[in-house]
């Protein structure tokens, strides 16, 4: 196995490398893709890189971007815009609208009757002077509430758009 940096070849070598005319080539050369070191002499090892990084879209495309990871871009894009297309189908996805709706009508359910525990508690926890037995009656007071602050999900309408 030799291994060399470089190659020293004429045009026609260049040609004959890389299957192209020699208008092919006096393009690629102008466009930096082959390298010519003096008059009819080439460095082959670099140019034939270079083409082939050209082929695979690495190199000297107009935008600069790598064509393998722009489709591999494209693709997962598809592929996500099609899982999002199947969660709204099985109902496993909805709007922001609605969910910000549910999730407001919630906070304000909560807070309402949040702000009526001094009232529901107030003469419940009067007589008691052990503050075990006002903690007690507290939380119970606390966790009916949050367990009857449920959002009757039946009030939404969830329209599927697709």
């Amino acid at each position: 196995m030799v291994t060399t940096s470089k190659i020293i070849v004429n045009q026609a070598a260049v040609c004959a490398a890389l299957d192209l005319s020699t208008t092919h080539v006096n393009r690629l050369e102008k466009e930096g893709i082959v390298i010519k070191l003096d008059h009819n002499k080439y460095d082959l090892i670099k140019s034939i890189k270079r083409y082939i990084k050209r082929l695979k879209g690495q190199e000297g495309s107009q935008s600069g971007e790598d064509y393998y990871a722009e489709r591999a871009r494209l693709t997962k894009a598809q592929a996500d815009e099609r899982e999002i297309k199947n969660a709204k189908a099985k109902g496993e996805l909805i709007p922001i609208e609605v969910a910000e709706m549910v999730w407001c009508d919630a906070a304000i359910l909560l807070r309402n009757n949040l702000l009526n525990l001094p009232n529901k508690l107030s003469h419940v926890v009067a007589p008691l002077t052990e503050t075990p037995e006002i903690a007690e009656e507290i939380k119970k007071e606390l966790i009916h509430v949050l367990e009857s602050s449920n959002v009757d999900s039946e009030n939404y309408r969830i329209e599927s758009g697709g």
